[in-house]
């Protein structure tokens, strides 16, 4: 106890941001998982269909709302 008693704290600093090589690291993995549903979903003889959110302003009204769209993945 009397180590832990000696030992000072002080308050870490959080990173803001992800270095570039992390945030490409992440790109890749979110890629090669959906390629593996997908190869998944070819092997039991279904479709597998990845969407991405678009936010679409409305003409009429002008308000803006989030839409799911399917999303071209690679096979």
């Amino acid at each position: 106890m009397a180590t832990l008693a000696s030992l000072k704290l002080t308050a870490a600093k959080k990173p803001t941001q992800q270095s570039p090589i992390q945030v490409r690291r992440n790109k890749l993995c979110q890629r090669l998982q959906e390629q593996i549903q997908l190869a998944k979903a070819k092997q039991a003889g279904t479709t597998y269909v990845a969407h991405k959110s678009r936010i679409v302003k409305d003409a009429e009204t002008g308000l803006r709302q989030a839409v799911q769209q399917p999303k071209r993945v690679k096979e």
